[in-house]
């Protein structure tokens, strides 16, 4: 018995319309319930007539499918009720992404339910008025943001960073900022950490960042911050009387001065940061001295190490 070749078979499964079987509703009707969703796509792919796509952007079971209609509508209304209601997040961004109607995109923008499309529709507004009310009152953080990052105006920014009770939102705006004065308040008053570091790492005054290093309360911004000092009064300051042992041991480095060196060796409480003192120390009586002295026996080790004689 003869059989009949894959090639054939293969063939016999691919759809081959005639030129009117769009306009054929009972084939067209058949081939939208097939249950090969290549087939529903081939569809998609021939045809440009709306109410095709439509009715497959909305109901077919396929998410690629729905996808593929999308990218092809042009009524934002079909888009927008679709943006509202698919239950795949993929399907309803992409929906989004077709419509420029900006009154249809500001109400996405506030009411729709999942913050990713609501995020693709801020995105893809430009009107600074609204950008600034979604800023300022959307519901979602990370929609605020988005709407932050395309603002331009530099006293609704400030206005945001030293007022919005969302540290995400205030961050946001401290980083389009660029008036030095009112990055320096807010390096020094913000409540949070966070968006202290960021408006110091927009401060090019070294005053202010020395400031900053000796008073902050987080120890994270001092530390970040006396690697840009080269002051060496500002760091003696800081290796004395920051609150933090790490700190101090990490400027003592950065330290030369052999008296501030010595007063270190001698009299910090924190025996860690006298030896990092001795370490850095050469005066050979300073040294003997400590090591003859110093309670610690690490740190007369270390002493007594260095003298030569």
């Amino acid at each position: 018995m003869s059989s009949t070749p894959k090639s054939q078979d293969n063939e016999k499964n691919e759809v081959n319309p005639t030129t009117n079987w769009l306009n054929n509703k009972d084939i067209l009707e058949n081939i939208l319930n097939d249950r090969d969703w290549k087939v529903r796509l081939f569809v998609v792919n021939k045809t440009d007539d709306e109410n095709i796509l439509k009715e497959i952007a909305k109901k077919d079971s396929d998410r690629d499918v729905r996808i593929a209609a999308i990218r092809k509508l042009n009524d934002e209304n079909v888009l927008n009720d679709i943006a509202k209601r698919d239950s795949d997040w993929k399907v309803r961004l992409d929906a989004v992404k077709k419509i420029n109607d900006k009154d249809i995109l500001v109400n996405i923008a506030e009411n729709n339910s999942d913050w990713k499309v609501r995020r693709v529709a801020v995105m893809k507004l430009n009107d600074e008025k609204l950008l600034i009310n979604i800023a300022k009152n959307n519901s979602d953080s990370k929609v605020r943001c988005v709407a932050i990052k395309k603002i331009k105006d530099e006293k609704v920014l400030i206005n945001i960073a030293k007022n919005h009770h969302d540290l995400d939102v205030r961050m946001a705006a401290t980083k389009k900022i660029t008036d030095k004065d009112i990055l320096a308040k807010i390096a020094k008053n913000d409540d949070d950490s966070g968006v202290r570091l960021i408006a110091t790492e927009k401060i090019t005054d070294k005053n202010i960042l020395a400031d900053i290093a000796k008073n902050d309360d987080d120890w994270k911004i001092r530390l970040n911050l006396v690697k840009y000092i080269t002051d060496e009064d500002v760091l003696a300051d800081i290796a004395k009387n920051d609150d933090d042992s790490d700190i101090r041991i990490y400027v003592i480095d950065r330290i030369n001065n052999e008296d501030v060196l010595a007063d270190i060796a001698k009299n910090d409480y924190d025996w860690a940061v006298r030896l990092a003192a001795v370490e850095k120390l050469t005066d050979e009586k300073v040294l003997t001295d400590i090591a003859k002295k110093e309670k610690d026996w690490k740190v007369r080790f270390a002493a007594s190490e260095k003298v030569t004689d």
